[in-house]
């Protein structure tokens, strides 16, 4: 998803998200929705008003008896990733920003 969006993380849905005051200010993060695809939402919008992202990393284990969602709800997830994701890329080339 980096070719997506311009940045080079190397992972996009694990982990902690840490937000500035300034950034949720500017961000109209009341109107994404309220479920898992808020991440990406606000990646997004970060992006769109011009803030720096970073990667921390984070060891990631997923054992026999860890969480884990159907796979409908996965593929539903993937579909709307993939919904918010595509538009910005063509977005982000058509405003010539890298």
């Amino acid at each position: 998803m980096g070719w997506c969006f311009g940045v080079s993380h190397s992972e996009f849905h694990t982990g902690c998200r840490g937000y500035t005051r300034k950034l949720l200010e500017t961000v109209p993060f009341h109107e994404f929705r309220n479920d898992f695809i808020f991440d990406n939402q606000m990646l997004i919008g970060a992006l769109r008003h011009d803030f720096a992202t970073s990667e921390v990393t984070c060891p990631t284990v997923y054992e026999e008896d860890s969480s884990s969602i159907p796979f409908s709800k996965a593929l539903r997830y993937g579909i709307q990733c993939l919904k918010i994701s595509i538009p910005y890329f063509f977005e982000r080339i058509s405003s010539g920003k890298k």
